[in-house]
């Protein structure tokens, strides 16, 4: 009986070490997203949706907390962000946006050109939405079936009060 137990407690001591070593840093979220900042955060149920940024891109991101930590479960294509960029100064084109979905609740979201642009609007048979623009990071909450929409329905509203429809090719 006593080596039984002299065995179990070593083994049982290298299982705990390693669950630490292995998944206590995973208890933080910024742990897990690495080295982007992170924006803005959702809750979801027992989810969360990480809006993040590095210097290139805004991302979205699911994760779930398990006994092991923070788990990413999906994710979507990256926005484009044009904060840094040193060519020309983009106000507003398609790749800087990008979208993510759980069950039916999406969110459009991405960077915009806070000096340029007055408000971005979202308009629906239900719906119009207009989110003033305060930062270039922006995100805008809409039922996941309204992610297929026309032209007409995404738009940005200048500072000058022009209105430019997507694609944006005017602006672009």
């Amino acid at each position: 009986m006593n080596k039984k137990r002299l065995i179990f407690i070593p083994i049982f001591g290298i299982i705990i070490i390693t669950y630490i070593i292995v998944f206590i840093p995973n208890f933080k979220l910024a742990n897990v997203i690495d080295d982007r900042e992170i924006r803005e955060q959702l809750n979801y149920g027992n989810y969360k949706i990480v809006f993040s940024e590095s210097k290139e891109y805004i991302f979205g991101e699911i994760y779930k907390k398990s006994i092991s930590g923070w788990k990413m479960t999906h994710s979507s294509s990256p926005a484009v962000n044009d904060r840094h960029h040193t060519i020309k100064e983009h106000i507003f084109r398609i790749s800087n946006i990008s979208s993510i979905s759980i069950d039916e609740q999406s969110y459009l979201y991405g960077y915009v050109n806070p000096n340029k642009v007055e408000s971005i609007r979202f308009q629906t048979e239900d719906l119009d939405y207009r989110l003033k623009i305060k930062d270039y990071f922006w995100y805008l909450p809409v039922k996941e079936n309204d992610l297929a929409f026309n032209n007409y329905q995404l738009s940005v509203i200048l500072d000058n009060g022009e209105e430019v429809y997507y694609p944006f090719d005017e602006i672009e």
